[in-house]
């Protein structure tokens, strides 16, 4: 496998690359009218946590997309989707965590509002 020189044996493995869409339409909203400023600041610091992790992941995506559509090297892809399953798993792991603090303070900030 690490010998760029030899092919890899047949059949290669499936090369879809497919990721969760994240929806930022509500983030759009609230930076287009301004609403964050009435929102706790830590809390608003912690949606923008959350978000850009959920950017990070989006990236690693784009990054392993388009290293498949152009890939001329079996072996260098191979070790591009470690390294991509890799990072992916870590970012995921990351935007749990912030999923796990933010939603019981926004669940509690909408309760308090209502």
């Amino acid at each position: 496998m690490l010998d760029v020189r030899r092919p890899l044996p047949l059949p290669l493995p499936d090369i879809i690359t497919d990721s969760a869409v994240f929806d930022y339409s509500a983030w759009d909203v609230a930076l287009a009218t301004e609403s964050l400023a009435y929102i706790d600041p830590q809390l608003v610091a912690m949606i923008s946590d959350a978000h850009r992790m959920q950017q990070m992941v989006e990236d690693d995506h784009k990054a392993i997309a388009q290293v498949t559509y152009s890939f001329q090297n079996q072996v260098h892809w191979l070790r591009g989707l470690g390294a991509y399953f890799g990072d992916t798993a870590l970012h995921e792991k990351l935007l749990l965590e912030r999923y796990e603090k933010l939603l019981p303070r926004l669940d509690k900030a909408i309760a308090d509002d209502e």
